[in-house]
Formats: C-alpha cells, structure tokens, sequence
C-alpha cells in the first residue's frame, strides 16, 4: 500500500503534515497467522522472552521484602531440587503490597548486567533481590464507612439548597468587563 491510499484527517489543523493518518483496521487472523510464522525463527532466549510470564519485582536485599524475598530462595530444598511454591506478602513488611511471591528462576542477587554504554563498566553487585509477583485474589470490596463515622439524619438537601451559577460563557460579555477608571 502507498502512502497515497491512506486518508489524512486535516480537521482543525493547518498544515498537512499535523493531520492524522486514518489506517485501517488489521485483520487478526491475518496478523496472527504471519506472526506464527515468524515466532518460528526465534532462537531459544528470544522465545523466553516472548512469552508470557508473571510480572517481576525488585527489592533492595536491606529492605524488609527484600529479606522475604531472600528467605525465598534459601528455603530451596537441595536435596530434592524442590523449591518452594511462594509465600503470600506481609502488608505491614512492604509497606501496603499485597499479594504473593515466587521464585524468579534466577539467582537471587548478585546478578551481572552488562553495561549498554560502551566503555562503561557493568553491573555487578546491584544489592538487589527479585522474585515474581502475583496480585492477590480478587474479591468483592465491601463498601464501609470508617470507624466513629456518623451521618447526621435530620439534614436533608432539597432543590432550594442548590444555587444556580451561570457559566462563564453564558455570561451576557465574551469576557470580563474590565475595571471602569473614575
């Protein structure tokens, strides 16, 4: 397709080069049949990192979900190569997060990251722990009032409580009158 083929919506803009190229809707089953195509040619690491996988988090090993995290994966059974399922977060240990923890599949720090500017050096003890995140369970919120909250019940709002103000642009002037000079 050319550029030509394309429609430009110009509305409210001054030159063309503002406008915005209407494009026309994918079909998705075109789209996903060529991209099954193509995830064939990954080589293993681009496959893992197209895949789906849970959201990561990363903690600073001295922070008290970094310790969580960290007794994470020491709780690795060596024996039996088992490691442990994950462990649900404590609120008061994190701050307010909620939700549960598992093994990232990767060392628990430590890890090396190679510097993307050339001539820099790489990281390599970043003090950090990571681990995948999980969101808790939903469940309906339950709607309540905070504690030695009381609602007055003889006030009532009726029509003549609410004032009507006109807007500024129904105003009789398209602006402000300015100041008279006397």
């Amino acid at each position: 397709m050319l550029l030509a083929d394309f429609d430009v919506d110009v509305d409210g803009k001054r030159f063309l080069w503002q406008g915005i190229v209407k494009l026309p809707f994918i079909e998705e089953t075109i789209l996903l049949t060529e991209t099954r195509k193509l995830e064939t040619q990954l080589n293993a690491e681009e496959q893992r990192r197209n895949s789906i996988k849970l959201e990561k988090i990363f903690v600073s090993r001295s922070h008290d979900l970094g310790k969580d995290i960290w007794s994470l994966y020491h709780s690795h059974d060596t024996e039996t190569g088992k490691q442990g399922i994950g462990i649900a977060i404590d609120c008061n240990r994190s701050g307010g997060m909620n939700g549960f923890l598992c093994l990232a599949g990767d060392k628990a720090e430590g890890c090396h990251f190679s510097s993307p500017v050339n001539g820099m050096d790489d990281i390599v003890d970043d003090h950090v722990v990571s681990a995948f995140y999980q969101n808790p369970a939903n469940h309906d919120h339950v709607p309540r009032l905070p504690e030695n909250v009381t609602i007055p019940l003889d006030e009532v709002i009726t029509e003549s409580d609410i004032v009507e103000r006109k807007l500024w642009h129904e105003h009789e002037f398209s602006s402000p009158v300015p100041p008279s000079r006397g």
